[in-house]
């Protein structure tokens, strides 16, 4: 039932995220419309057999070879009778909206804001791919630690990691792995490279498998060899930080006091120019979705949010740390989904 808070008797989507969230079918091709009389899953013939298969609770239509998708929007939403149709405005590009008020003559209004709330809160299928994603990227990181020995690059880590989930059940990563060796760890978003891996090295792994259309997301940092009393500090205070802000996850507390949690803890240990991101963020269908855990952030938790705690320090010329754990917020606190140890040293 669409909530009528969202300004809309009638939902068109047409981001493959938002498809799939609704629907818990992906194709390449198509739409969703969502209305209180009837849900319709619109995609091509390529998909014909598939989706009379696999969709549950909509009305199937296909769009055969050379046909209009936006007429058949148009023609579908007509026999709904609706009036006011929602759309995609954070995600939807200046064409799709033109050719969508061009062919509807109806009155539309922007639901982005509405759809990244109703992705927000997790139902128990959801949350079970996202265990079980995790439960696949710590089995991969497990196989791919005893390969941490000089001489090996960051690629070839990055490549292992990836050949590891998919062995495992996934069906991909998250997003693309970073793999990060000595002071290129001081970079959050650092690509990996053709950079060998050294003794007394900082080593950090951001990584995450994609499993049934659902993310997870988690980072380590470890150390081969000697460790710089700096970076040992900097470990320390980072795993506090997360620690401190972790606990105060529940729903109904504010996305901002947690991220101030982190900041104010990382501030009091000497680091507080040295965290340059957001504490966390929500995950789902995509690696980043809502609620946004940040210094500027709105957002309040609620129970069925899946979010990442990721304090972080980087220290330029030297290296970094960040350590992430992905949780599950519930009436009473949180349950970790991430089990794997926070070791520095391997």
């Amino acid at each position: 039932m669409l909530d009528l808070k969202c300004g809309a008797d009638t939902i068109v989507l047409l981001h493959s995220d938002n498809r799939f969230f609704y629907s818990n079918v992906h194709t390449s091709y198509g739409a969703l419309i969502l209305n209180d009389k009837q849900n319709i899953f619109i995609t091509d013939s390529r998909y014909t057999s598939f989706a009379h298969e696999n969709v549950k609770d909509f009305k199937v239509v296909i769009v055969e070879q050379g046909g209009d998708l936006y007429g058949i929007i148009a023609s579908e939403c007509m026999q709904l009778q609706s009036k006011v149709i929602g759309y995609e405005e954070f995600t939807i590009t200046k064409n799709s909206f033109d050719k969508l008020q061009s062919v509807l003559g109806m009155e539309l209004v922007p639901v982005g804001e509405y759809l990244s709330q109703e992705r927000a809160v997790k139902k128990e299928h959801m949350i079970g791919n996202m265990r079980d994603a995790q439960k696949i990227a710590e089995k991969a990181l497990d196989r791919v630690k005893s390969l941490l020995k000089p001489g090996i690059t960051e690629r070839d880590v990055a490549i292992e990691l990836y050949f590891e989930m998919v062995k495992l059940g996934a069906s991909g990563t998250s997003f693309s792995s970073i793999v990060a060796f000595g002071e290129n760890s001081a970079y959050p978003h650092h690509t990996p490279t053709y950079r060998k891996l050294k003794k007394n090295d900082m080593i950090l792994i951001d990584m995450g498998a994609l499993y049934n259309g659902y993310c997870s997301d988690m980072t380590r940092t470890f150390c081969i060899g000697e460790v710089c009393e700096e970076m040992v500090k900097a470990f320390h205070a980072v795993k506090s930080a997360q620690e401190i802000a972790m606990r105060g996850i529940k729903a109904g507390v504010s996305c901002k006091d947690i991220d101030n949690l982190a900041r104010e803890s990382l501030r009091a240990n000497g680091y507080g120019d040295k965290f340059v991101h957001s504490t966390g963020h929500g995950i789902g269908v995509a690696v980043h979705e809502y609620p946004r855990i940040s210094q500027s952030s709105q957002d309040i938790l609620q129970e069925g949010n899946v979010v990442t705690i990721e304090p972080g320090v980087y220290i330029g010329g030297v290296g970094g740390v960040r350590i992430e754990d992905m949780v599950l917020v519930n009436s009473n606190g949180f349950e970790n989904l991430t089990k794997f140890k926070k070791d520095l040293m391997l």
